[in-house]
């Protein structure tokens, strides 16, 4: 597997993994694209926040 995949489903493990820890979520959505020589990753996050959640958003 190339670094640069492994890199970009490192992120998205690591991203997934803080998500679960505040909320359900789902993801809709995900593309890899090469740009100069770096991938970018655009994903559709679907969260369902729990009152608790948002009131810490909402209040820092």
């Amino acid at each position: 597997m190339p670094v640069n995949w492994y890199r970009v489903l490192v992120g998205l493990c690591l991203l997934l993994d803080v998500s679960v820890a505040f909320a359900n979520f789902s993801i809709s959505d995900a593309k890899t694209r090469l740009v100069d020589e770096m991938y970018l990753l655009d994903a559709k996050l679907n969260y369902n926040l729990t009152e608790v959640t948002i009131d810490a958003l909402q209040n820092g």
